[in-house]
């Protein structure tokens, strides 16, 4: 009898060891395909968000088209009241002409047929008499700069090319006029930026360079304009071009410090004149600009310092406030992979930018910005949406009602 209830013992600890061990692994294949599902999850989150990033890009693109487009109609219409001028000008003449009979001569053989691009050269409108006086000669440089933008906006980079050498070249003779020099000098710091940015179009990025310092170098001739918020404005631009031409050809520090100058004479230009809404968006503009120079794993401290001057100088600003945050998310992601910085000061970099971060996504919210989509699925945010302050912002969000788009 013992030895059968030995017996029947051991087999009921036998099929107790067995049910055991299967459930184990039942549990076990249960809780693989449960981390298998999170990090599809994971993965399908992350699609969204570089999906809704290029989105938002798209969005951008289309906006700055029909910007693009709305400048394009105005100067069609400059260009065009100019030609109206300039045929008004001609019959005038033509109708002097006609009322005093010029002498007769003999005949002379007929000049060939000039080239189709010589007669559209705005510069034969123009009487001979009056090609040559100085206030015709601006208004001829400012029509080939007219035509150079154009023919860019429609796709004809290098006709545009040969119209903005002529305007530049037609302009350079005015600098020493003592009633347009100024004037002259002006429209000459313009059309070298905008010769740079037709260089840079065309993937040159020397030439765009070089156009970008000729454009610095004839607005240090202008000092009493450098220091208005307009000259600010201008030569914040011409430094965030020259920053963008510069990261293309991989000069990091040099585009940062350029990047850097265009934020700081944007934020002048901004404190100086707080409600004109184009100076606010050029801040905006040039702050983007800067972070994209900073793409290195090293950079994170200089976006993190990008992100402080932008918030510092529009404390107001729902918009940019909320881009700085996500500039102090790009900088913690920078610092991440950043493997040169001690440890110590690579924690201290990213609490401070989590902070900040935090304390700008409140702000923006408190002064009314209720976009909870862009904080869910833009990828600057994607390591800030793991931290509890960024979920209670979410909560508050989702707690109010959609900000209209």
């Amino acid at each position: 009898m013992d030895w059968a209830r030995t017996m029947v013992l051991g087999v009921m600890a036998a099929l107790f060891l067995g049910i055991a061990g299967f459930l184990g692994y039942q549990f076990q294949l249960c809780r693989d395909l449960q981390m298998s599902e999170d990090a599809h999850v994971q993965r399908l989150e992350q699609l969204l968000a570089e999906q809704n990033e290029q989105v938002q890009q798209l969005r951008r693109r289309l906006q700055e088209r029909d910007a693009h487009m709305d400048k394009l109609q105005l100067e069609a219409e400059r260009l065009r009241s100019n030609l109206e001028t300039a045929r008004d000008e001609l019959a005038r003449l033509r109708a002097a002409r006609s009322a005093s009979p010029a002498p007769a001569r003999p005949a002379t053989p007929a000049p060939a047929t000039a080239d189709p691009a010589d007669r559209s050269d705005p510069a034969l409108w123009i009487p001979s008499e009056r090609r040559s006086q100085p206030a015709v000669q601006l208004e001829l440089a400012r029509t080939y700069a007219q035509l150079a933008l154009l023919l860019h906006h429609a796709g004809q980079t290098e006709r545009a090319l040969g119209y903005c050498t002529k305007a530049l070249t037609t302009v350079a003779a005015l600098v020493a006029d003592p009633g347009l020099g100024d004037e002259a000098r002006l429209e000459q710091v313009r059309w070298h930026n905008n010769l740079g940015l037709m260089q840079q179009t065309l993937l040159r990025y020397d030439s765009a360079v070089e156009q970008y310092q000729l454009a610095l170098q004839a607005l240090e001739g202008l000092p009493e304009h450098a220091k208005t918020p307009a000259g600010q404005h201008e030569l914040a631009g011409i430094l965030a071009n020259l920053a963008g031409a510069l990261m293309e050809q991989r000069y990091f520090p040099q585009a940062q410090q350029y990047a850097q100058r265009a934020v700081t004479c944007q934020i002048a230009a901004v404190r100086q004149q707080p409600t004109v809404v184009l100076f606010r968006q050029a801040l905006l503009q040039h702050a983007l600009v800067a972070a994209e120079v900073g793409t290195r794993a090293q950079d994170a401290p200089f976006v993190f310092a990008i992100a402080r001057q932008l918030a510092e100088a529009v404390p107001d600003d729902a918009t940019g406030l909320r881009l700085a945050a996500g500039l102090c998310g790009r900088a913690i992601h920078l610092a991440i992979q950043d493997q040169q910085a001690s440890r110590e000061a690579n924690l201290l970099l990213r609490r401070d930018c989590e902070d900040a971060a935090l304390r700008y996504l409140d702000r923006a919210i408190a002064l009314g910005y209720r976009d909870r989509q862009d904080l869910e699925s833009h990828a600057d945010f994607r390591y800030l949406r793991t931290r509890p302050g960024f979920r209670e912002l979410l909560r508050k969000l989702r707690s109010s009602a959609p900000w209209p788009r």
